[in-house]
């Protein structure tokens, strides 16, 4: 069995590789583009050549249709030239394109291998977060790795996408959704941005990935002390969670379009209850194990 200092810088090294990964992916997919860009104007330049000769061509036959003796002319000489110089540029052009495809053909390549990466990378996260693991003996200044969710408002570069993602909440939930309280909230997501690998990109800022909390329960949500699911009625996680006995449900906005997903709230409550396992006299007195790592009930706020 594996240290918690083992696991954690395993955990460490992990999540590093998988952010690496991730950029690779993201190269990739850029290369990508700007390939295929290249190669559909390596296309219609090859349109466009092909056209102008297939013009001088005919220009040519007609001038040798009305001419047929005359091969001195200045006209018969210029026509000639033309259809030379179109067919070297359709030529050069048909090279362009040729080359472009193997550049894209080689783009598509780079981008399997980084995805194929990017999946390896995301398995060993995976496998350490598992509970068939050892993550659930991390000590509490591991545990700080990760263990507790990264919502938007901490990550500078996500400002603007937290900005609408928090214009979208107030829209759909007005207030705190525990509180009903209409101040001192803010946007939390469900699955957080730490885990973002879990969930596709675009549902990160989805107002289906989040809901507003007044700034306290929104950080206990995040250090997993409570949890909700998608009928709104709460679980403790920690006895001593401040509201165990006061909250006990939350209003969950039931909108088809833009209501919280039922599968990321199972999710996150997934992870949660996985984190519970986990025991720090340091921290919190967690409901899912006592001080001698015995299996307790979870306890309940009906």
């Amino acid at each position: 069995m594996s240290t918690p200092t083992e696991i954690a810088t395993a955990l460490q090294q992990a999540t590093e590789d998988l952010r690496r990964a991730r950029e690779s992916l993201e190269r990739a997919e850029e290369d990508l583009r700007r390939e295929r860009e290249s190669l559909e104007r390596a296309e219609k330049s090859l349109e466009r050549a092909e056209k102008d000769l297939k013009r001088a061509e005919k220009d040519l036959r007609n001038w040798r249709a009305a001419n047929p003796t005359d091969f001195t002319n200045a006209g018969y000489l210029a026509l000639s030239a033309e259809v030379t110089r179109c067919t070297v540029r359709e030529e050069r052009v048909r090279q362009t394109l040729e080359g472009a495809q193997q550049i894209l053909a080689g783009a598509h390549q780079t981008l399997a291998s980084a995805h194929q990466t990017f999946q390896q990378v995301l398995a060993v996260q995976k496998a350490i977060f598992s509970p068939q693991s050892s993550v659930t003996s991390i000590s509490c200044k591991s545990q700080s790795i990760n263990g507790r969710c990264s919502t938007g408002r901490h990550t500078d570069r996500n400002k603007k996408a937290q900005q609408i993602f928090r214009e979208k909440l107030l829209k759909r939930d007005i207030h705190c959704i525990a509180t009903k309280v209409a101040e001192g909230f803010v946007a939390a997501h469900i699955v957080p941005l730490n885990m973002s690998e879990l969930i596709a990109r675009s549902m990160l800022f989805s107002p289906r990935n989040g809901v507003l909390l007044r700034e306290d329960l929104e950080d206990d949500y995040d250090r997993h002390k409570w949890i909700f699911d998608y009928n709104g009625k709460v679980t403790s996680l920690f006895s001593n969670w401040d509201y165990k006995d006061i909250i006990c449900h939350v209003n969950v906005s039931n909108d088809p379009e833009t209501g919280p997903s039922k599968e990321l709230i199972e999710l996150h409550n997934k992870l949660a209850l996985e984190r519970a396992q986990h025991h720090c006299p340091n921290c919190w007195n967690c409901e899912g194990t006592n001080k001698t790592g015995d299996e307790k009930d979870v306890k309940k706020d009906i």
